[in-house]
Parts: C-alpha cells; structure tokens; sequence
C-alpha cells in the first residue's frame, strides 16, 4: 500500500506503479490517433514542408530560394530549413508515417519531462486529472507536426533546467546549443525562446544572484552567433519582425488572431492561479513558485495576443498545474472537512490495473485507427481526413494549367504534386515586406465573378481552382452565368474520412 499525505506524494523510484500509470496515460492522451483531427491540418503548412525537404534530396541541395509558384522574383525566407529536410527524410523512407513519428517523438519527449517532473511533486490521479485536461486548451498536443513542437521540447528543456537550478555552466551551454539547433528547426521563434532565457536569467536578480545573472545574460551573444550558422544567416531574425509587422495579413489568417478563450478554458486558466493563491510558496517567495507565475503570466499574455502561443501555455500548464491544483484540492478539503491531515491510500494494483489499461487502449485505438484511416501510408490519407479531393490533382495535371489561381487553403497541397501555385501557407514570398510585388493582398481568395475578372486581367491566368462549402453557391451559379469568360471542368463534393462536418466542394473553372 502507498501512504499520500496531503495530496502530495512520498518521494518514491521512478519504478513505482504509480509512475508507469503515468507515463503509460501519457501514451494515450497525447498519441497521435487521440489527436487525429489536428492531422488533417498537414494539408498546409506540412506538405510544404515535406515536400521542400523531398526536393532537397532530389537537388542534392537545400533550398533557400522560391521555386513552387508561378509568380517571378518571389524572395522567401526558409526559416526552418533543418525541419524541411527531416520531413522530407522521414516521409521518404516512412511515409506518413515518418511524418507522425517525428511528431511523437517531440510531443512524447514533452510530456514525459512534465511527468517526470511532477511524479513526487502531486498526487499521481491530480497529475493525471491535468494531464487529460491539457489537450482542452487545445495548443498541445499538435499533430499538424510543424517546427513550434521544436521549440516546445527546448523551452521546456530550459525552464526545467532553471527549475533544478542547473550550474550556471550548464543553463548557459543548454540555451546556446539549443539556439543553434532552433535556429535550423525552428528560426522564427528564435525571440521568443530568447525571451523565456532573459526572464529566467532575471528572476536571479529577485534573489541578489546578480553574479549568476550577468553570466547568464553573457551567453546572448554566443547565443545570437551560433543562431546565425544557417542557410540564411541573419534573416532568420528579421524575418519574424518583418511578417509581425504586417498587421493587416495577420488579420486574415485565423491561427494569427487573439485568443479567444472559451468558458471551460477560462475555468481552467483561473484554477492554476487559484491554486498558486492557496499555498505560501508565492507569500515565501520561493524561487520556483516566483518562476512558475512569471512564465505563467508570460506565456498568457503572449497568447492574448497571437493564439498559436497557447501551446506554449499548455505545456507550462502541464507542466505547473499538478502541484498548484494539488495545492488548490488540498486547501478546499481542509477548510470544508476542517482535517489538516488528509491521508488517501492507494495500492499498487490499482494503478497496475490503470497502466494496463492505458496501454490496451493506446495499442488498440491506434491500430483501428492505422487500419481505418491510413491504408496508404501516404499525403492521400491526410487528404480524405481534410476532405479534399484527389481528383482535381488528377484534371489539373492532365489539364496541364500553367497559371492557376488558388486560395490560401490549397497551395501546400498542390505543389506537393508539383502544381505551379498562385500562393501557399508560408504567405511571407507573397507579401510586399518580402518581395518586390504584392500577390496576397485582396488575392487569397475570390468570393466573385468580378474578383475573378480582376485577378485575371492582372494575372491572365489560365483558370482557377474554387473551394466552397457543400450545397448550392451563389458564386458557382454565377459562374455558370459567366460561360463568355468561364467554364466549370470539374465539380465535386468531397466529405472528410472522420466526420461528415468536414465536407468542401471542389471546382476547377477554366478560362475562356
């Protein structure tokens, strides 16, 4: 039997069952088929990501320059060209595959460091209560599989080395060799992970480590230089500045918007402040609780205002929670029972009997899943998860369009099968702050007949592939109206493998 007294565990080998019921519930919650929805988002950013990588081994060589749309003297910024090639090594000799292992290595590296961390720190079913809960603030985990999972595993690397109070030596070494590898994975986020170091190195100065402190803040530049040993050198920081600047894009681009929390959300945000307000490890001014507020605090605010950063939230939630809602639980039983010494007896069989489980259920989930949604193993199989349909890859390429407008949504997906694009989800080769003409602005989608006019006379394209929602469309009909300028070669509707609420109509309208 397992004695835990006030809902806070005696510190036991990482052997204990309880721990393995955490690590194996870590397997379930956080595999890769629990958060199949978030896959059918690799039509985007992560086709061209694997796709650039497939065409570095092809050339022989890493691509820095545009070569995927049909505009010329595009510049793009590849930020993340480290990334590019292991996808396109993975999806080479994996498949699809490949493409999710990676994702599982990073996601899984994440939260067992949260769990390691936490297995002494809570009692095993608050830690296991937040760990369900986590994945409902919906920033991790993230099975799109794009570099932010990257810099996830590094800050958290980070923030748990300054939580353990690492040599000074050593914080310093861990941000510099992550600031190179990033600088290869995950460029953009290069600020932010800049951020979260100075924020941790200046909580030192609360506690009149002024020595340790300026040693830390010594690092930046080795930090910043190694940073600069990429394809790009130095773009890799600008790019960022450049592309927050344009506020009016960022307007368009829903993941780019303010978070808006919903209630359950919110409830669970209020919770862990809640709970850090209930102990006296914040009135002491222990370091750690100190720490934990601030990145708290950092990483909400951050994601007020650009919504991608509740990944970084959730993890720090992950991360933080078991112990302050720990608190939180321990602080309401005392105050409603009046018992200031709270013993709850687990046996170990209960949690073999919770690991076992876990297991079954990962191993079992994921094989109907493997059977039911990835017979190919290949991009086809995230195409029917995002319903979209294979057979206008087919006309277009028998079509043989050698100037084809499309939207935003779609770009990523075309020139994975080496379809010359109007535009694609990296935005930043069509936007004005980067190349010599803008092709973005009031041109990532038609909504019209007349925007269609106007996009040709500007482009003289020779036909456009339209994406709407199933049913009757005005635009379509007014197409249809438009036969002197416009002729529908394809039109069909395609609903996703997972759930009938994701279905699009697919039209190729060709040029007269």
């Amino acid at each position: 039997m397992k004695t835990v007294e006030n809902l806070k565990i005696k510190k036991k080998s990482k052997q204990e069952p309880y721990v393995w019921f955490l690590y194996l519930l870590g397997l379930l919650i956080y595999s890769p088929f629990v958060g199949i929805s978030s896959m059918a988002g690799m039509v985007g950013d992560t086709a061209i990501q694997i796709k650039v990588g497939l065409d570095d081994m092809r050339l022989h060589r890493l691509i820095t320059e545009e070569i995927y749309s049909w505009h010329p003297d595009l510049i793009w910024t590849s930020h993340e060209e480290g990334w590019y090639f292991l996808m396109g090594l993975a999806y080479r000799f994996l498949g699809i595959a490949g493409t999710v292992l990676i994702g599982c290595l990073f996601i899984y590296a994440v939260v067992f460091l949260a769990l390691r961390y936490n297995r002494d720190r809570a009692h095993p079913l608050v830690t296991a209560l937040v760990a369900v809960a986590v994945p409902f603030l919906g920033g991790f985990p993230d099975y799109n599989v794009r570099p932010s999972i990257v810099s996830t595993l590094f800050i958290t690397l980070l923030i748990l080395a300054f939580l353990e109070e690492r040599k000074t030596l050593e914080l310093g070494l861990l941000f510099v060799i992550s600031s190179f590898i990033m600088a290869w994975l995950h460029g953009g986020i290069l600020p932010v992970f800049f951020a979260v170091y100075i924020v941790l190195s200046l909580i030192e100065l609360l506690y009149r480590a002024v020595k340790k402190c300026f040693v830390l803040l010594a690092f930046i530049p080795a930090g910043f230089l190694v940073s600069l040993l990429n394809p790009i050198g130095i773009r890799i920081w600008t790019f960022g500045f450049k592309q927050s600047a344009a506020t009016d894009i960022w307007a368009l681009v829903d993941e780019w918007q303010p978070k808006t929390f919903s209630i359950f959300e919110m409830f669970m945000i209020l919770l862990i402040f809640v709970g850090i307000m209930t102990n006296d490890r914040l009135r002491k001014f222990e370091k750690a609780s100190v720490t934990k507020v601030a990145l708290l605090c950092m990483f909400l605010i951050m994601t007020c205002v650009y919504k991608r950063f509740i990944l970084y939230f959730s993890v720090a939630y992950l991360l933080f929670g078991p112990e302050e809602i720990g608190s939180l639980i321990k602080w309401a039983f005392e105050n409603v029972s009046g018992k200031k010494d709270v013993k709850v007896e687990l046996s170990d069989s209960f949690y073999r009997i919770l690991a076992i489980f876990c297991l079954v259920a990962t191993v079992g989930y994921g094989a109907f899943n493997i059977v039911s949604y990835f017979p190919t193993n290949s991009m086809a199989d995230i195409e029917r998860l995002a319903g979209y349909d294979h057979r206008v890859i087919e006309v277009l390429k028998e079509k043989g369009y050698s100037r084809l407008f499309n939207s935003f949504n779609t770009g990523s997906w075309l020139l994975f099968y080496d379809i010359p694009v109007h535009l694609d989800n990296r935005i930043d080769p069509y936007m004005i702050e980067f190349s010599p003409e803008d092709h973005i602005r009031g041109k990532m989608y038609v909504t019209s007949v007349e925007m269609m006019d106007d996009f040709r006379e500007e482009y003289d394209n020779d036909a456009f592939l339209i994406e709407t929602g199933t049913g009757y469309s005005e635009l379509i009909e007014d197409i249809k109206e438009a036969s002197d300028r416009y002729t529908i070669v394809y039109d069909n509707e395609m609903t996703s493998d997972l759930t009938d609420r994701i279905a699009v109509r697919w039209v190729i309208v060709e040029c007269v």
